[in-house]
């Protein structure tokens, strides 16, 4: 797994990074043998804050439709 970014935006809340910041974590943390936690973690994020990212891409896909 691998996820770009996410050392400078440690300490951010997930609200605040642009979408297509939260589409590379997203991305990142459904790989094959991903696991979320380590994804959230290395991005400076709650595992909460990525699930709650995950939900509001889906949401912003079906939504384009």
């Amino acid at each position: 797994m691998t996820f770009e970014g996410g050392g400078d935006h440690i300490g951010r809340a997930a609200a605040r990074w642009s979408l297509d910041e939260k589409e590379r974590l997203v991305a990142a943390s459904l790989e094959l043998g991903a696991i979320a936690s380590e994804a959230a973690r290395m991005a400076g994020l709650h595992v909460s804050q990525l699930c709650r990212s995950r939900k509001e891409l889906c949401k912003h896909t079906e939504a384009s439709r």
